[in-house]
Order: C-alpha cells, then sequence, then structure tokens
C-alpha cells in the first residue's frame, strides 16, 4: 500500500475514533460509554483542566495537523523548506498523541480487579492505535527519504560533553540500571479505603491489562514502554561500548534510529504525572518508588543521547602507564 493509502486509513480510523466510545468507566453500578468528546466535557465539568486541554490537543486537533502536514508532502513532488520544518517538528510531537492511550491505560490498570468500580476499554481504543503507529509509520519513511541526519537532531542537540569513553560507559551502565528500576518497581499505589490496595509497576500492568481483555493496550505497553526502550538501550550500550575501544559502530545505526523513534516512557511519564496530579479523583492514588526511576531514566537517557554523543570519531583506548 502506498503512502497515501496508509494516509487514509489512518484518517478514517482518526473519523471514527470521534464518535466511536473509547472506555466504558463503572462506578458502583452506573457504567457509562465515553467517546472522546464525552471525555473531554466530563473532565471539564469535574475540573480537571490539564487532563482536558492535554486530551483536546493530543488526541483531537495534532492527530489532524500532523496528517494535514503528512498528506502534504505526500503530495507535492519536491516540498519546499516550509513543508519540510513542518514534517521535523510533527515527526518530533509524533509520539505524544499515545498519551490518551496511556492514561486509559492507567486507569484500566488501576481499576482491574475492583468491586465498587470498573473500566473496559471500546472499540476506540483499537482505532485510535492503528491510527497513531500509521501515521507514525508513513512520518518516519518520509523523514527518512527527506530529512537529512543533521537536520532531523539539531532541534534536539544542545551541548557536546567532553567525556572520556570510561566516563560515557559509566553513563549508559547508571542509564540501565534506572530503566531495569523504571520497569521493574512500583509506580503508583492504590490508597483508598473501599478499593482493593495495590501497587503497580509498568512489568506489571501488562497482566492487569491482559485480565480487562485490552489486547491493544497490552501490545502497545509492551512494544513502546518496555520493548523498544529495552533495545535503545543495548544499542546505545554496544556503541558506547565500541568508542571505549577505539572503533566506530555503525551497524546498528537504523536499530538505534527505530528504537528511539518508538520508545514512548517520556509518554508514559508524562500521562503518570497528569493522573497524579489530577486524575486520582477516579482512582486514589500515590507515587511509588518507579515514578520517581520513571523520571529518571526519561533525563538520563536524554543527557546520553543528546549530551554524550558517541557518533563522534571514537576515542582511543585509555592505557595505563607502567
Amino acid at each position: 500500500m502506498s503512502c497515501f493509502g496508509i494516509l487514509l486509513v489512518a484518517l478514517s480510523c482518526n473519523v471514527a475514533v470521534l464518535f466511536i466510545p473509547f472506555i466504558n468507566f463503572r462506578q458502583l453500578l452506573s457504567p457509562i460509554d465515553y467517546t472522546i468528546f464525552h471525555t473531554v466535557e466530563m473532565l471539564w465539568g469535574k475540573g480537571l483542566f490539564a487532563l482536558s486541554v492535554l486530551v483536546v490537543g493530543f488526541s483531537i486537533l495534532f492527530p489532524f495537523f500532523k496528517l494535514a502536514v503528512l498528506f502534504s508532502v505526500v503530495a507535492v513532488k519536491s516540498p519546499g523548506p516550509l513543508l519540510l520544518r513542518l514534517l521535523n517538528r510533527v515527526e518530533l510531537l509524533a509520539k505524544w498523541s499515545m498519551l490518551d492511550v496511556f492514561l486509559v491505560c492507567l486507569v484500566l490498570t488501576l481499576t482491574s480487579g475492583q468491586i465498587l468500580v470498573g473500566a473496559t476499554t471500546k472499540g476506540g481504543v483499537p482505532l485510535f492505535i492503528t491510527a497513531i503507529v500509521l501515521s507514525m509509520i508513513v512520518g518516519q519513511l518520509l523523514a527518512t527519504r527527506l530529512l537529512d541526519h543533521s537536520s532531523r537532531g539539531k532541534n534536539l542537540r544542545i551541548l557536546t560533553l567532553d567525556l572520556s569513553p570510561r566516563a560515557r560507559m559509566i553513563l549508559v551502565v547508571f542509564s540501565g540500571l534506572t530503566l531495569v528500576g523504571a520497569l521493574t518497581l512500583p509506580f503508583l499505589k492504590i490508597e483508598s479505603w473501599f478499593l482493593v490496595d495495590d501497587s503497580f509497576s509498568i512489568i506489571s500492568v501488562l497482566p492487569a491489562l491482559w485480565e480487562q481483555s485490552s489486547y491493544p493496550a497490552v501490545v502497545a505497553t509492551a512494544l513502546f514502554l518496555i520493548i523498544f526502550p529495552i533495545i535503545r538501550w543495548v544499542v546505545l550500550t554496544n556503541r558506547t561500548w565500541a568508542a571505549w575501544k577505539g572503533r566506530e559502530e555503525k551497524r546498528f545505526e537504523r536499530l538505534f534510529g527505530l528504537a528511539r523513534y518508538w520508545s514512548m516512557l517520556d509518554v508514559f511519564a508524562l500521562a503518570l504525572a497528569v493522573f497524579l496530579f489530577e486524575g486520582s479523583s477516579f482512582v486514589p492514588t500515590d507515587a511509588e518508588v518507579g515514578a520517581v526511576l520513571l523520571v529518571a531514566v526519561v533525563f538520563i537517557g536524554v543527557t546520553v543521547e543528546r549530551l554524550v554523543d558517541t557518533r563522534n570519531e571514537p576515542a582511543k583506548p585509555e592505557t595505563v602507564e607502567s
């Protein structure tokens, strides 16, 4: 299928999501289906203004703007500088459309196994995930073909530290330890007298979503929050180790770019932060140590990848003077 055909499918899914229920939320014996518009109305009515603004921005407005840019790039034989700049911007922001999906995953996880409250996904969730994934695939293909590496990276890299290969390796190992902690340690704990107390890590989200029969959410969580972040770290470690040994490693450059593009721990961290500040009115929760590590792994990853540029000329191996 051509890029234009894929974008048409993504557009159809985005339009359908506006009218198909996204989630069914039950309090006591009153289950209610919520479309995206109903969700925004409900959030705003309960005073959850940040959540409602984020849902409107990332789930309603931005997906259509992104598709408009992608359609324009596909339709034009030779995109001009303005279109290329827009393509670069929407690619940098593309994954943030998953924010609403991760908010739904949090609600589903926290209501799993509860008696007085519950939630189930409806048809809007797989449609929305499909729309996001398809538009990101097309966006990545277009960016790879039309944007050179320097133009794609200059908006992100601010500074390059002149660190020794050993210091780089220590940073990468430390980032791996924080990644393991962020994935395995609890990030939220239910604190309510009328709910079953439980705590959840990113790993434990998977069985909770599976019990809810939310299979698209299981796949999205496994890929974007676990598998791709691990691949990203493994390739970065390989590149840093090669630089330490005095050689340049480029075999997995494309895999690294792919993993970085699809890793969404930063999006999940924002969803978690917003939920802790406002969403806990639905399910009272407290942050756990995993939430701190999640924020840490995002910032450490930015430091390692943006400030410590291992793609420079490989440094000479360190020697020990006799």
